[in-house]
């Protein structure tokens, strides 16, 4: 069936998820492994079960990294290491999380600060509209404990923590009013 509307197929493969628009909509950040031949396995690379994925690999044989995607010109260039993205949209920076380091970055790619936060791990992170504080589920120092606490972080003081929830929440988000720019207030739902 024709419905009139052109696709076009980017010249880089994408992970799902870690997707992130500009704050002009005029492109969107993606996570892609450096080594795109990994997105082809053939039947003789893949042993086993594989259902926990990249998750568990060991080295840099998946190392990621976030590239931009022009929308108009649909070029696609490197735009820095990491494998998760957010936009902190008042501050119009983005925060790239890597593990148990976040970064911010300008929105040419260039790296702002750097923040370790221990016991972050995959955790996906969630910046304030104006992009000091982050929001996180952050794990116990427990061994063999995955859950984690709901925590709000201040990016000047990563040492100082807000535990918010102790037990699983599943959306979270922050939100203002119409009348003022965006606040740090927080919605559970």
């Amino acid at each position: 069936m024709d419905t009139g509307q052109e696709i076009v197929r980017a010249s880089r493969w994408a992970s799902d998820g870690a997707l992130c628009w500009f704050p002009d909509s005029d492109a969107v950040l993606l996570t892609s492994f450096q080594n795109e031949a990994l997105y082809k396995p053939t039947r003789a690379d893949v042993r086993g079960s594989v259902g926990y994925g990249i998750g568990y690999a060991k080295g840099e044989e998946m190392a990621r990294e976030l590239f931009s995607l022009n929308l108009a010109s649909h070029d696609i260039r490197r735009f820095a290491d990491g494998d998760s993205v957010a936009l902190s949209v008042a501050s119009r920076q983005f925060i790239v999380r890597d593990q148990n380091t976040v970064r911010r970055l300008d929105l040419q790619g260039k790296e702002l600060t750097r923040v370790r936060i221990a016991r972050l791990g995959y955790s996906p992170v969630v910046p304030s509209p104006d992009g000091s504080l982050l929001l996180s589920n952050v794990r116990r120092n427990v061994p063999f404990y995955a859950e984690g606490r709901l925590t709000v972080v201040d990016l000047n003081h990563p040492g100082l923590r807000h535990i918010l929830a102790d037990d699983l929440v599943y959306r979270y988000k922050w939100v203002g009013t119409p009348e003022q720019a965006p606040t740090n207030t927080l919605s559970l739902n």
